[in-house]
């Protein structure tokens, strides 16, 4: 078991990771189960970007009988690391740094001798992923989407539709050729392919 100060060796990678330029990472670092950092019983290490785009720490409130405690045992990127055993992607959602941009969190969980002790995960700003998803979805003749699990839209390769957009399964079966793709490297992604021909909708 370690201590919360021996962890602050940590900060460097994470703020290499940060650095990288290719992708817009919104804040990384680690999130402990209770009980594996000796004198806390909830602990992270992690850093983000501020609203005017400076590094820091993130500090949250582990009361648990505050109302502002922030619960990271009941997140969908924790909860389904831990469970599942490998990596996972969740969201988008609206970030916790007061930037209001939505972003995917991607979560990897951390197993010591087969003891769950936590997970390292990164936030990436959606505006960033997007056009990578994007230049794939290009390349369909028919509307397209990748959407999360609960339906919400990440990319989508025409206008008609936006990040952060929940598609209610009635509308992503109007037309009768709709498909889904399953993605085989991400599980919790979907790529629909509506029956709308591009230049029928309102595309690029």
């Amino acid at each position: 078991m370690l201590d919360s100060k021996e962890l602050a060796v940590l900060q460097q990678d994470v703020l290499r990771l940060l650095a990288v330029k290719d992708v817009r990472l919104h804040g990384a670092g680690i999130v402990f189960a209770p009980g594996q950092v000796r004198d806390r019983e909830m602990h992270l290490e992690w850093w983000c970007r501020g609203a005017e785009g400076d590094i820091r720490p993130l500090n949250l409130n582990f009361n648990r009988l505050s109302e502002r405690f922030y619960d990271y045992e009941s997140m969908p990127w924790y909860v389904q690391a831990r469970q599942s055993g490998k990596p996972c992607a969740a969201g988008p959602f609206v970030d916790l740094y007061g930037t209001e941009e939505y972003i995917v969190a991607f979560s990897v969980p951390i197993f010591v001798r087969e003891r769950f002790i936590g997970v390292a995960a990164a936030d990436v700003c959606l505006e960033s992923l997007e056009p990578l998803l994007i230049k794939g979805l290009m390349k369909m003749k028919n509307e397209a989407l990748v959407l999360n699990a609960e339906g919400r839209v990440l990319a989508a390769n025409t206008v008609s539709w936006s990040a952060g957009d929940l598609v209610a399964l009635n509308e992503e079966s109007q037309a009768a050729n709709s498909c889904r793709l399953g993605l085989e490297a991400n599980p919790f992604w979907t790529v629909v392919e509506r029956g709308i021909p591009r230049s029928q909708s309102l595309a690029f």
